[in-house]
């Protein structure tokens, strides 16, 4: 009885990620002493998923000579109803230019995984400047030393006034306010 080639029977078989001969050996000793043999396929090699990775960004072929752009037809801009002029006796018209020089996309569906990976990474980075900038991780410590200070204060002031039950309902209710917010 022969392996089952599943390329020969026309299924598509992706390329497998290129993993050292001795890191297959392992795994595949491991699984097998573990008696995991759901990993292994029809042909007695471990599965292994294609490599998902692109090696080179994939583009759309663009023939030379054909319009790349859609017919565009510039308007003048203007303003021609009465209710957006602020001014009658201004009868100035003007015109706003724009200088589109490049877009960015946060997500596109033709992204690569890499281009996803480097979006994320410039967004952390921009969300850890911004909080640098800001201070923000002194701005919370002093919060929650302000809220803990709080809530022993409130504790220490319940231990010295147990007599009126009013109160000490309302401070107890602060009091577990104080400790939600610090968790």
């Amino acid at each position: 009885m022969q392996p089952r080639n599943l390329a020969d029977e026309g299924f598509f078989v992706g390329k497998k990620p290129s993993v050292p001969k001795r890191n297959i050996n392992k795994l595949e000793n491991r699984l097998l002493t573990q008696k995991e043999l759901q990993w292994f396929g029809e042909d007695g090699c471990v599965k292994m998923a294609p490599d998902p990775v692109c090696k080179s960004p994939a583009r759309l072929v663009i023939e030379e000579g054909t319009d790349t752009f859609p017919a565009v037809e510039y308007v003048k801009a203007s303003l021609n109803s009465d209710k957006w002029k602020l001014n009658v006796k201004n009868d100035k018209e003007y015109q706003l230019d724009l200088d589109i020089s490049s877009i960015s996309f946060l997500h596109h569906p033709l992204f690569s995984s890499e281009h996803i990976i480097e979006s994320r990474l410039i967004q952390m980075c921009e969300k850890y400047s911004c909080n640098e900038k800001l201070d923000l991780v002194n701005t919370l410590k002093q919060k929650l030393k302000a809220l803990r200070s709080a809530a022993t204060n409130l504790k220490q002031s319940m231990e010295r006034g147990m007599e009126e039950t009013a109160i000490n309902n309302e401070r107890l209710a602060r009091l577990k306010q104080y400790q939600n917010d610090i968790r």
